[in-house]
């Protein structure tokens, strides 16, 4: 028993235009309702899983950037650290007090080398 249904030629000439196959052939097979109601199911899981796995890269990135926010936080601190360290160091009233600063001569007159 074919399954397939043959249209004649006078129902195809009403429904192809020139130069057109007029032989049709209608399937006769579909789908039941709890094979769409399956299929439509697995559709939904298969986005949900897709939605899920996008979302979860999202959080772990946004893990991954805190992480490195509170890193690039923690070096400016330091840094402000190292530039105030720094401004000690080097301050006129420091090195005026050095040992070095001490044992140094005033300059009383400047000498010019001539070629």
């Amino acid at each position: 028993m074919n399954k397939n249904r043959y249209i004649s030629k006078r129902t195809a000439r009403r429904n192809y235009g020139r130069n057109q196959n007029i032989a049709a052939y209608k399937l006769s097979n579909k789908l039941g309702n709890l094979s769409q109601t399956l299929l439509i199911g697995l559709m939904l899981a298969v986005l949900c899983m897709v939605y899920l796995s996008q979302t979860t890269k999202v959080t772990s990135y946004d893990y991954q950037l805190n992480k490195l926010n509170n890193q690039i936080n923690q070096l400016a601190v330091k840094k402000a650290d190292l530039e105030i360290e720094k401004a000690r160091l080097t301050s006129i009233a420091r090195i005026s007090d050095s040992k070095v600063a001490v044992n140094l001569a005033d300059q009383t007159e400047a000498v010019y080398i001539n070629e």
